[in-house]
């Protein structure tokens, strides 16, 4: 496991990732024993995201890029989402200001 400090983590706050064997019954029984804890649950979809947006860690641009990137289909599209999603966009409206 891997323990990352909200400061440095993508959702701005504490964070524990496990890394285990990919054995479908070891992360079956893994995720079982976890579910048994309280106060323990699984992710929503976009739920790391969200929490990085209300901690500051990322602005609806960089969110919008993370989106384009998921759903790009050509070079020029990644690329493109890559340059949102590092906040150059954001720097450059700022500059604007």
């Amino acid at each position: 496991s891997l323990f990352f400090c909200g400061l440095k983590s993508y959702t701005g706050e504490d964070v524990i990732e496990l890394h285990v064997h990919g054995n479908p019954l070891v992360v079956r029984g893994v995720m079982q024993a976890l579910s048994r804890m309280e106060g323990l649950r699984t992710a929503q979809p976009g739920e790391f995201t969200r929490r990085a947006f209300e901690n500051a860690k990322m602005d609806l641009m960089q969110i919008e890029g993370l989106s384009d990137l998921l759903t790009s289909e050509t070079e020029a599209q990644r690329s493109q989402s890559l340059l949102q999603l590092k906040g150059r966009f954001g720097l450059r409206y700022d500059e604007w200001r």
